[in-house]
Parts: structure tokens; C-alpha cells; sequence
């Protein structure tokens, strides 16, 4: 019987796997690689933080109000 588990169920426990992977290598590297690694793992544009919030950017409250709150005058 197949796993009825659905696939971005699955691709998410893949993805929480490789960030384990990745806090481990964090942990031993060095300062330097260490903020290499999180600049790019981070970068807004091109890291997870981008490529999570990018595809629902306009559709989440919060963005909304950040965007509303940046057109208040000073």
C-alpha cells in the first residue's frame, strides 16, 4: 500500500532533515564559513527566507501592514 503521505508533506521532512545536516556543519565550522553559510541560507532574495515568503509575499496580513505602515508621512 502506497505511503499516503502527500509530497510536499514529505519534501517538507526531507527539507527539515537537510537543515539539521546544516546546524550540524554550523556548529563545528569556523566564524568566517559559519557567516557565509547563514548569509546565503538567509538572503532574503535567494536563501529560505526568500524562497518561502516570495511565492505568498502579497497574500500574508503582515506584509500587507508592513507595506501600509511604510506609506504613512513621517
Amino acid at each position: 500500500m502506497p505511503d499516503p503521505t502527500p509530497y510536499p508533506v514529505l519534501l517538507a521532512d526531507n527539507i527539515a532533515r537537510q537543515l539539521g545536516l546544516l546546524a550540524q556543519h554550523l556548529a563545528q565550522a569556523p566564524p568566517e564559513q559559519t557567516a557565509q553559510i547563514l548569509g546565503r541560507a538567509l538572503d532574503v532574495k535567494n536563501g529560505i527566507l526568500g524562497q518561502v515568503t516570495a511565492p505568498g509575499r502579497n497574500r500574508l496580513p503582515f506584509h500587507r501592514d508592513s507595506r501600509r505602515a511604510r506609506n504613512f508621512p513621517a
